[in-house]
């Protein structure tokens, strides 16, 4: 041993936490035999697990996720060879840094089927396909296996791979066990302590008429996080030459005649508190009979997962969406301005006309997220022949979202702005050098500069918009397994297996998609009604304080600013909110409630405040059938193990929903000026939904091969080879039965009299959904070669590639609609997901893992682990989807470049941990990394690709056992206070420039767990 022990060390010197498991019984079993005797152990027992495997799989056992300082399953999974997680609140929205992981991606693919206790599940809540797995408490999970290829009896839907989260099971325990724990974490920029605790009781008992087990689980955290950021809109061509925006004409830049340069039109300042309540539960009641022939299990799982979180963010108003860019009201003042060599701004200090001004913007959000899965299994072994299982599950699952946004304005908004550093530098000057003030204001009102903080200094500060939006959906399921396994012994041949699977699942869905935005107070010609001075009531003063972005970022004296108030944004106020401001003659802009809303023929929304056409629901019907074939044979001189397999797919889709036809927000002014000039959008944008409509596509049928083979070269050397067809389900978001379109209204005002329009641009666009989705196909292959040169010694190599077809892609489509309600006509470019295309994903991966038990002494108590993944994709860049012209005006067409790589694939990621046990003691510090990748295609602010770059996160725990029930432990996480960067692609040729520059809490807690 000392030898291999020596060589392996030579070989590599750190390591990776590469783990898998064979069955559920057998993992559960394992996982006991790991809470007790630590992380050595749990390696130990993973390790075999993943030699034993049936295809190429990894596992994380209950002991690694409580080892490091993982807030959920999805973080604790980053540390999977092959795996990682996203780090925004949402693919689409990169502008909203997520303090823990968000969706999980393995082999650079988002494709991943999530299954419960090896049953399928889903989140009401989860947009994209399956499980929410941040929404899971990792204290109710004993086992997370995640499988990169296929067998026959895997319930199909991963391309990507299988993510199967195991509970515990009370027979699989050794006697009653009892199991506590309690943390307090704090995070140092929210300042602010976070508890949680959890439990465990499982007992087995045997009586006259078999043995019973049971078992109860409950957990309950809180988390508490601050996100700090600075913004960038995006950049834009200013010259006289510019065609990206042509109905602007010259946009070049005052004193800068006959240049081409390329500058945002401002920056935004954002902050945000999160709160995250999880609390899960998890009850098992198990029955054997005597001989051990039958084996009964109900168990109940319930996840209430609600996180909220207040954002306050200070933005321009010349882009707050990229594609209506008002780029010649963004102008550069004095001569202090820098480009670099290529004519991108890196400092100066920016202007706009007071009818521009900033926005002060104060957002509130509230989730809620639970599921609810009752299950019963039976398994019957009556002899030594025969298998047979069977499983009944029903799912209950719901999402709720409120989401409200309150807006103030002020126009004392000049800033100047430096990139030339890692951070930018933004100081607002109080001061309006180009645009003058408010023909309302008091004679002398900017003399040279104005207190962002006083409510009367500038006195154009005002309440002028509000948006509310909620999105309430509800999801069940139903499926039943059958599978029975006979074994036959006889030659090569093993075992023959197969069974069949039934499901049905259905979502109802009512978003109102963001429409009720609204005008509260404007200004045309007239004082705003809603002002802030006296009326204390619409806002409170906000500082930016010196801990923002870590001390850095900020600078000058104007730190506070107006916001409205927080607690106005909430649902149960904003009722009142809204009546308070039609009580003072406060809103003359018209925005009124989402409850008081009536469709055009009058209808009212109903109890939750949706329109009639604001309901959308999906169902699936799902019937699959599967054969195995086992084959072994320890004979040969070097034995083989095999599995071949075929399995039936039938997928059928019902969906049912309405198009809406929405009429743009708009103040009196600019609506009576829209409604005059463009009399056909008007009818045609009315506000109206039309008829409810179902539709109900083929029935999507396929077989699935799978094959697996693997060959013990020598007793240490194992090579596996595995060959399958796999397929990947759209999500019930991209199916569903809608179709928003939407007209894009941009105003030209008189600069010498803001209430008068003298243009105004009309775009007509449209996205939704489309039923008609098939699912993605995936030929993959993956040839391991893995070297077990210890008992906690591991040196392995996995090759792969995925050969896919039906590929998802979201494209534009030219179409002429028409709405019904009129028989308006309009003809305009849709978005919708469609198939199209097929490409290919593929690398390798490389594990180690070792404790170097042939050292002396405590020296012997260490051991690493290191994994590193190589990914590449070939023709999955939509090289047909784009265009390389951008217009700019219109939603669809702006910046929709092709030639773009996958969302989310990393090239290149990286794990590695230093391990320490010895004498009680048990420590490790791991690391992170991924390589730069694609956010998304499309930013839901600046409507273009954005990039994230590289990025790494070292988190680390240390445990003292003080005796065999007790356990305390000090853990950290982010604790090189990384930020993270993203980037804007500005133009077909790929050259980006900064987007956002994030920093969230580095995190301490202390822990103490309890076992008896």
């Amino acid at each position: 041993m000392f030898k291999k022990s020596l060589l392996a060390v030579s070989v590599m010197a750190f390591g990776a936490p590469t783990i898998a498991q064979t069955g559920n019984a057998a993992t559960e079993q394992e996982l006991e035999e790991v809470v007790v005797q630590g992380i050595r152990t749990s390696l130990e027992d993973a390790q075999a697990l993943k030699r034993d495997g049936d295809t190429v799989k990894d596992v994380i056992t209950s002991s690694d996720i409580g080892a490091l300082p993982d807030k959920s399953v999805t973080e604790a999974l980053q540390r999977v060879p092959g795996v990682t997680v996203g780090r925004f609140a949402a693919p689409t929205d990169p502008n909203h840094f997520a303090a823990e992981g968000r969706g999980v991606l393995v082999r650079g693919l988002d494709r991943v089927h999530s299954q419960f206790n090896g049953r399928e599940s889903f989140s009401a809540g989860n947009w994209t396909s399956g499980l929410s797995y941040e929404d899971i408490p990792p204290e109710l999970v004993g086992t997370v296996e995640v499988i990169k290829n296929q067998t026959a009896d895997i319930i199909s839907g991963g391309i990507a791979g299988t993510v199967n989260l195991i509970t515990r099971k009370p027979l699989d325990m050794d006697g009653r066990k009892i199991f506590l724990s309690a943390k307090t974490s704090y995070g140092d920029l929210v300042d602010d302590w976070s508890p949680s605790y959890s439990g465990l009781f499982s007992d087995r008992w045997d009586t006259d008429i078999g043995e019973f087990g049971f078992l109860i689980s409950a957990s309950t955290s809180e988390f508490t996080a601050r996100g700090d950021g600075i913004n960038l809109t995006n950049f834009y061509e200013r010259s006289a030459t510019q065609t990206e925006f042509p109905t602007l004409g010259s946009t070049e830049l005052p004193g800068y005649a006959g240049k081409k340069l390329y500058m945002p039109t401002g920056p935004w300042m954002q902050t945000a508190d999160s709160n995250r309540d999880r609390n899960g539960f998890d009850a098992a009641l198990q029955w054997q009979n005597s001989d051990e022939t039958i084996k009964a299990t109900a168990e109940f799982i319930r996840s209430d997962s609600e996180e909220s979180w207040r954002e306050r963010v200070l933005f321009p108003t010349t882009s707050s969406q990229g594609f209506d860019a008002d780029l010649t009201n963004a102008v550069l003042v004095g001569t202090d301005a820098t480009f670099d060599d290529k004519g991108y701004f890196t400092s100066g200090t920016i202007s706009y006309p007071w009818n521009v001004a900033y926005l002060a913007s104060t957002r509130g959000d509230r989730t809620e997220s639970i599921v609810e899965d009752a299950s019963f299994n039976v398994l019957l072994t009556p002899d030594d022949k025969w298998k047979i299982e069977l499983d009944y599950q029903t799912l209950d699952t719901s999402y709720e979202r409120e989401n409200n946004t309150i807006n103030n304005r002020f126009a004392m908004s000049d800033v100047f702005l430096d990139l030339r550093t890692k951070i930018p530098t933004v100081k607002f000057l109080g001061t309006n050098a180009t645009g003058g003030v408010p023909d309302w204001c008091p004679a002398g009102t900017n003399p040279g500069a104005t207190d962002l903080s006083d409510p009367a200094g500038a006195c154009d500060y005002y309440q002028v918009s509000i948006m509310d939006t909620n999105v309430d959906a509800e999801g069940t399921m139903d499926s039943f397994t059958a599978d029975v396994e006979y074994q036959i012994e006889s030659g090569w041949l093993k075992s023959i297996a197969g069974g069949a699977y039934f499901s049905d699942i259905d979502r109802t869905t009512q978003d109102d998609e963001y429409i009720n935005w609204g005008a509260v107070s404007h200004t045309w010609g007239t004082a705003p009604t809603a002002g802030m001075a006296g009326n204390p009531e619409l806002y409170e003063g906000v500082t930016f304080g010196n801990d923002f972005m870590g001390g850095k970022g900020l600078a000058g004296d104007n730190r506070t600013f107006l916001f409205p108030r927080m607690s106005n944004t909430q649902e149960k106020n904003l009722l009142a909110y809204d009546q308070f401001l039609m009580d003072k003659g406060l809103n003359n802009g018209g925005w009124r409630n989402r409850g008081a809303r009536v469709s055009i023929d009058g209808k009212p929304t109903n109890a939750q405040g949706y329109l009639p056409h604001e309901t959308v629901t999906t169902a699936i019907d799902r019937e699959e059938a599967y054969v195995r074939f086992d084959f072994v044979n320890d004979e040969l001189p070097m034995p083989v193990k095999a599995n071949v397999g075929l399995r039936y797919v039938s997928y059928g889709v019902e969906a049912t929903g309405t198009s809406r036809f929405n009429k743009p927000g708009l103040g009196d002014v600019a609506e009576a000026y829209y409604k005059q000039n463009f009399p056909t959008y008007a009818a045609f944008f009315n506000g109206g939904g039309s008829t409810v409509n179902t539709a109900e596509p083929d029935t999507y049928t396929t077989t699935l091969p799978s094959l697996n083979v693997s060959v013990a070269v020598t007793d240490d050397i194992i090579t596996r080879f595995a060959l399958s067809k796999a397929i990947f389900f759209p999500s019930l978001y991209d199916m569903r039965n809608t179709t928003n379109y939407n007209a894009a209204v941009t105003s030209t005002t008189d600069p010498a009299n803001p209430a008068n329009i003298i243009d105004m641009k009309v775009s007509a666009n449209g996205t939704g959904g489309n039923p008609n989705l098939q699912p993605e196909e995936s030929n993959q292959i993956d040839l391991t070669a893995e070297w077990y040169f210890s008992e906690v010694g591991s040196l392995t190599l996995s090759l792969f590639q995925k050969d896919i077809e039906n590929l998802f892609r979201e494209r534009n489509y030219q179409t002429t609609v028409i709405n019904p309600d009129n028989g308006t006509s309009m003809d305009m470019l849709v978005r919708r997901q469609v198939n199209e295309g097929e490409g290919s994903i593929k690398g390798f991966e490389v594990a180690y893992q070792q404790f170097y038990d042939f050292l002396p002494g405590f020296w012997s108590g260490f051991g690493t682990q290191f994994n590193y993944t190589y990914v590449s994709q070939d023709d999955l860049e939509d090289a047909e989807m784009g265009t390389s012209v951008s217009v700019g005006g219109d939603r669809n067409a702006f910046r929709n470049f092709n030639n773009l790589p996958l969302p989310g694939l990393s090239e290149d990621t990286y794990n590695f941990a230093l391990m320490y046990q010895y004498e009680g003691i048990e420590a490790r510090f791991a690391y992170n990394w991924r390589s730069e990748y694609l956010i998304t295609r499309r930013d839901a602010n600046s409507f273009a690709p954005i990039f994230s770059e590289d990025q790494g996160y070292l988190d680390a725990s240390i445990w003292y056992t003080i005796n065999d029930n007790f356990r305390i432990g000090i853990e950290g996480s982010n604790l090189l206070d990384e930020m993270t960067l993203t980037r804007t692609q500005f133009n077909q040729e790929g050259v980006t420039t900064p987007k956002n520059f994030s920093l969230t809490d580095r995190r301490y807690a202390l822990s103490v767990r309890a076992t008896f």
